[in-house]
């Protein structure tokens, strides 16, 4: 995996136009986003090579994925100045028996190494919800209402939410608001590829 390129694309993570700022929402969606996060930042599409390391990691259980990804966006993290800790987004415990690892978790534990940013879990998955990925828009807001609740003091921290993938967002808004709503001062968020 060392030699496998790896692309980070100048787009806006909002609507995919061609953005300057690389990691920033562009003008446009800066003015329409109503999304409670700051930066998103995304290593890379949720296609081609991005999709099968998502999925290698995921439902292959290939954990040397997750260090890669972690590994480059140690690298590819421009501000760690902006962040406090880096939190994980959480899955239910039934989900993390199953699959035996929150992939969340290894991508954001090898950041948190190579970044030198503590890694703190403040968030809890509090009930179970259907997967996300079989679910329209409407939905996937719907599925996640109350999903998360904070058990550590997160009172005035920039975290740097951790996910692996970013489909329409309501996993990341869900988690967010319930950070910000506990006193969190303000939320950016990491994720190894977005839609």
């Amino acid at each position: 995996m060392g030699n496998m390129p790896f692309v980070i694309e100048p787009r806006c993570p909002g609507c995919g136009a061609e953005n300057d700022g690389i990691f920033d929402l562009c003008g446009k969606c800066l003015k329409e986003d109503t999304r409670p996060w700051l930066v998103a930042t995304a290593l890379m599409r949720m296609e081609g090579a991005g999709r099968e390391l998502i999925h290698r990691l995921k439902y292959g259980r290939d954990t040397s994925v997750a260090r890669f990804l972690g590994e480059k966006a140690a690298g590819a993290w421009k501000t760690p100045a902006l962040v406090d800790v880096v939190v994980p987004v959480p899955l239910h415990w039934t989900r993390l028996i199953v699959r035996g690892f929150n992939q969340s978790e290894l991508i954001a534990q090898i950041f948190s190494k190579n970044s030198g940013i503590s890694l703190i879990r403040l968030l809890r998955r509090c009930h179970m919800t259907r997967k996300q990925a079989n679910l329209d828009r409407e939905s996937r807001r719907s599925n996640l209402v109350g999903a998360f609740e904070v058990c550590g003091v997160c009172e005035g921290l920039r975290v740097l939410l951790v996910d692996d993938v970013l489909t329409t967002g309501a996993t990341l808004t869900s988690a967010s608001e319930t950070l910000l709503n506990a006193g969190a001062k303000e939320v950016n968020i990491l994720v190894a590829a977005r839609a």
